[in-house]
């Protein structure tokens, strides 16, 4: 990977822009995504599976397997999700005594995996940009600081919507809904960094919805098994909010013979079920904003000019922030909000990369957690 540069070896700066990889990794309850500054983009199943004995080892021939070939092969596998709402399940701190030794590396192993898709050279420094919910504690940033130790070379921990929100430019009175798997999270932007009270983590998200979805399936389908691994692939072909239009028919084995089923009314409850939390998040957030600035719009008011109170707003005197955008996040378990297909998406690659000295420094802050082997 990089060459050293610790306390033997002063920092310079790179004699090529090029020498330097940028990495931005989403480590996602159900899926983690890394996409590099050299164009590679690589999404894959927050899932590490072991053979479960000798006989599933013959056939994996593999000792360890992530992804989706874990869930392909899910019968003959142990299989460990090692992240748990938005974070890592198991920490160096709290809890491995009390956990196998597989619970305990899982998530190494898999940040591992997701950083070598990036197919980093030997002679390259890596900095990463890690994203965390938007409310993570400082012991959840610090875990996944030390799970790159040796991996890269410097790295932020930052707030993933406010990720969002630096990437579209959204600076100023916007108002990001980041919807994923195992948390659901916003952030109010109002022209600098936010604090944690611009900010809302929820827990019924993408998890949520698929946990009630597969209770509806199993009680309209009594007579055939349905897994959640079915009823998560269901919603994320499917999924929608609106009002239902037409049905959504879907064949399931009963007693050894297809039978179609009308699944839209099941899928329409579970996916509203998360609306309630988000929609109070939303206006708590609006409402707390300093009333001067929720009726500011730089392109359309003047001072002096009196503006018609927003009718759809309770109260009818005060404006939402100009820009809201819901923005599911890159790697699955969330639902299709536009009710369209999901096309496929990359599967993993496989590259070895060198093993980098610790980290010297670290520093947790919030939103943004950094830490790097030098100081520019």
């Amino acid at each position: 990977m990089a060459e050293e540069t610790g306390a033997s070896a002063p920092y310079t700066p790179s004699s090529s822009k090029g020498n330097i990889v940028y990495l931005g990794i989403d480590l996602g309850t159900a899926n983690s995504s890394i996409a590099t500054s050299t164009n590679i983009k690589r999404t894959v199943p927050s899932v590490v599976g072991w053979p479960k004995d000798l006989i599933s080892y013959k056939f994996i021939q593999k000792p360890i397997v992530f992804g989706e070939e874990s869930i392909r092969n899910r019968m003959a596998l142990d299989l460990i999700y090692p992240l748990e709402k938005g974070v890592l399940k198991y920490k160096p701190t709290n809890g491995r005594g009390e956990t196998n030794e597989r619970d305990a590396i899982a998530g190494d192993e898999l940040i591992r995996h997701v950083v070598a898709l990036a197919e980093v050279k030997e002679n390259q420094t890596v900095r990463a940009i890690i994203g965390a919910p938007a409310l993570a504690s400082l012991s959840d940033k610090q875990a996944i600081i030390d799970s790159v130790q040796g991996l890269v070379d410097a790295v932020m921990v930052v707030s993933e919507p406010f990720l969002v929100a630096y990437g579209l430019g959204l600076y100023n009175n916007a108002l990001v809904v980041d919807i994923g798997a195992g948390t659901l999270d916003l952030c109010r932007m109002h022209g600098t960094i936010p604090d944690d009270i611009d900010q809302r983590t929820l827990y019924k998200a993408g998890n949520y919805i698929d946990e009630k979805f597969h209770t509806l399936l199993q009680d309209k389908v009594k007579d055939s098994p349905i897994s959640r691994y079915l009823a998560r692939n269901l919603k994320e072909r499917y999924a929608f909010v609106s009002p239902i239009t037409e049905g959504i028919s879907e064949e399931f084995q009963v007693a050894g013979k297809p039978v179609l089923y009308n699944i839209a009314e099941e899928l329409k409850e579970a996916c509203e079920s998360i609306l309630p939390d988000t929609l109070a998040a939303i206006r708590e957030l609006i409402t707390t904003f300093e009333p001067e600035f929720q009726r500011r719009d730089p392109k359309q008011h003047h001072p002096g000019r009196r503006r018609q109170p927003d009718q759809g707003h309770a109260g009818g005197h005060r404006e939402r922030p100009r820009r809201v955008r819901l923005l599911p996040r890159p790697g699955g378990g969330r639902p299709d909000l536009q009710r369209r297909p999901r096309g496929p998406q990359a599967g993993p690659g496989h590259a070895r990369i060198g093993m980098g000295e610790p980290l010297k420094q670290s520093r947790v802050a919030s939103p943004v957690s950094r830490v790097q082997n030098q100081t520019p």
